[in-house]
């Protein structure tokens, strides 16, 4: 972890995308119970991901499920919010530039300029896509333009 930290030091985003991808298999594979949990929160630290911000991502990957996946309106509204990593209160403004700037971090071309390999490629492509539902979603029931 130490050397893929070193090599990424530069590149922050690559490994956030890293621990993502484990996020992902964690939650798949046993919703982040027991040790898998101990294992994705301890790599997400030598990686330099801040509890917060750690905390943001697996509710994003929650959300982002659950917005393809509800039916309820409340359900998929709380969930597109937890996808973009914000509160409901924010304003429209603030809403957008999040969503930007998430599209930024997390677009496949930009990972990949910057050093993502192929194999993951896919996440970013699925990350991006939860993120572009999730403010379209909100966009238009927030009735912005």
């Amino acid at each position: 972890m130490n050397a893929l930290r070193a090599s990424c030091h530069s590149q922050p985003q690559i490994l956030r995308v890293f621990v993502e991808i484990q996020l992902r298999f964690a939650l798949a594979g046993s919703d982040m119970t027991g040790g898998a949990r101990t294992r994705v929160v301890h790599a997400a630290h030598l990686l330099g991901i801040a509890p917060e911000s750690f905390a943001r991502m697996e509710a994003a990957m929650r959300g982002g499920e659950r917005v393809a996946n509800a039916t309820d309106h409340n359900v998929r509204t709380a969930a597109a919010y937890r996808t973009l990593e914000v509160d409901a209160a924010i304003s429209n403004e603030e809403l957008t530039r999040s969503y930007r700037r998430l599209m930024s971090r997390h677009h496949p071309d930009k990972l990949k300029a910057n050093g993502l390999p192929d194999s993951m490629q896919e996440h970013a492509k699925q990350r991006t896509q939860a993120i572009r539902e999730a403010y379209e979603l909100l966009k238009e029931q927030r009735g912005i333009g």
